[in-house]
């Protein structure tokens, strides 16, 4: 019987983190309610409080959701990084995070929900990303390092921002890269065409400061 209620309790947990998800992706932290997710979950408000506390302690586990569906794409850790040269790892950087633009179906709600952060950041989002650890900046601080050993840490880590950005700013846009005034055609070609433009551009930014 208590195995059955943990199973019901885990169940409930899972269908709010992932109502959770889908309405801070499509309103945001402020215009997505409590009541309203606890509805599409169908479940009660009080489940909220049981589970996670408070609006806060949800958001913050639809973050770490997010966050983790994101790390799904990188895969280059530190004994991958070293069986390639400088070039080699940033070129597979690039690629394997604009290969989430093939993935858009399973990256909507991740993408939506950071696309209200950069429009207005939340205290709770600010203490996720300081307090957990980010592998895709790990492994772009880890590429900068390759390039520029002579970085100081404050410059070493306003560059692995910068680099983490410039795959993610075409994922994050990859719906309306497809219309005008772009209209570039995001297939599995496009995307590769894509990776070879950005690695040259990166690459190039990357070896002119050292």
């Amino acid at each position: 019987m208590t195995e059955r209620v943990s199973r019901a309790a885990d169940f409930t947990r899972r269908r709010l983190i992932e109502a959770g998800l889908a309405r801070f992706a499509r309103h945001g932290f402020d215009g997505a309610s409590v009541r309203a997710i606890a509805e599409d979950a169908q479940a009660n408000q009080a489940a909220i409080k049981y589970h996670f506390g408070n609006k806060d302690g949800l958001y913050r586990e639809v973050l770490l959701e997010a966050f983790a569906t994101f790390e799904r794409f990188n895969a280059l850790d530190d004994e991958a990084l070293a069986q390639l040269t400088p070039p080699q790892a940033l070129e597979a950087f690039l690629r394997q995070n604009l290969s989430a633009i093939l993935s858009a179906s399973d990256l909507r709600h991740p993408l939506g929900v950071v696309n209200w952060e950069i429009v207005n950041r939340t205290p709770v989002f600010t203490q996720v990303v300081a307090t957990h650890r980010i592998p895709v900046f790990e492994a772009a601080r880890r590429i900068v390092g390759l390039f520029q050993p002579g970085l100081s840490a404050e410059e070493a880590a306003l560059t692995a921002v910068w680099l983490v950005n410039q795959p993610f700013i075409f994922v994050r846009n990859a719906e309306q890269m497809r219309h005008p005034p772009v209209s570039v055609t995001l297939d599995e070609a496009g995307v590769e065409r894509l990776g070879t433009v950005l690695t040259r551009l990166v690459r190039g930014g990357l070896e002119a400061r050292a």
